[in-house]
């Protein structure tokens, strides 16, 4: 501390220190604008991961709808395979990052190549239903109960079947 510029108290020994927090004999207060200042700091280096990916809006098909959640950014791998301890990054090759804007409509952005707009299948909704799950913190929301999930093998299975299996309820039966 001294060789970076800090002031020491030479008097305290370390004893005195773990006396002292042991004590509980302080409390740390963080200002909270400075709090604000670290999460707009930190905003800048994933807006810009954001900015270099290519996005598009992906359909869904009549009769089949997006449910939304409390924690509705799903950043993931494009491809589920063996990635080592890593979770994907903002920033990483082969991730994709969705976010629900309707029951009909989601944005989706990646590195790779997409185009405008693509048409998602029955299939293609209920997986990204079933991550939408999967990342919700508590709530999931649904314009509707005519809601699609993929079973753990593979096959489409009607949404609030699957919740009150698992424990969950809807507002309907709230």
């Amino acid at each position: 501390m001294r060789d970076d510029g800090h002031p020491v108290n030479d008097s305290l020994t370390y004893q005195d220190m773990r006396d002292f927090y042991a004590r509980k004999g302080f409390e740390v207060k963080v200002d909270q604008t400075h709090l604000i200042g670290m999460e707009l700091k930190m905003m800048e280096p994933i807006l810009d991961c954001l900015e270099r990916r290519n996005w598009c809006f992906a359909s869904a098909p009549k009769g089949h709808r997006f449910i939304c959640s409390d924690d509705p950014v799903i950043l993931s791998w494009l491809d589920e395979g063996d990635k080592g301890p890593y979770p994907p990054g903002f920033g990483l090759s082969e991730t994709i990052v969705m976010f629900p804007l309707s029951d009909d409509l989601l944005l989706v952005g990646m590195f790779e190549d997409v185009r405008g707009r693509v048409d998602y299948d029955p299939d293609q909704v209920a997986a990204t239903n079933t991550q939408i799950l999967q990342y919700s913190t508590k709530q999931i929301y649904a314009k509707g109960e005519d809601f699609h999930l993929l079973s753990g093998v593979g096959e489409l299975v009607n949404g609030p079947d699957v919740l009150k299996k698992i424990g969950g309820r809807s507002a309907a039966n709230a």
